[in-house]
């Protein structure tokens, strides 16, 4: 296939950006088949940024389970007797 210097907009900045022959051919031979939508400088500052951190859940102290049941209900009415 023939490829042809493409002139494209970085969704992030705005900016006029070429998506050179070169670079097509070579996104093609790797199965990509998308354009990039960031210019190359977007993208590096994107590779460069660090990830956001993962946070684990919150402990709930002090919270008791919720009683499904009306058994369970009446058993924890004998307990607090």
């Amino acid at each position: 296939m023939s490829y042809e210097d493409k002139s494209l907009t970085c969704q992030d900045c705005g900016r006029a950006f070429v998506f050179t022959a070169t670079q097509q051919s070579y996104l093609a031979s790797k199965g990509l088949t998308k354009e990039p939508r960031r210019g190359p400088t977007c993208r590096d500052m994107q590779a460069a940024a660090p990830a956001a951190p993962v946070t684990a859940a919150p402990k709930l102290v002090g919270i008791e389970p919720v009683q499904r049941s009306a058994e369970g209900a009446r058993a924890k009415d004998r307990r607090a007797r």
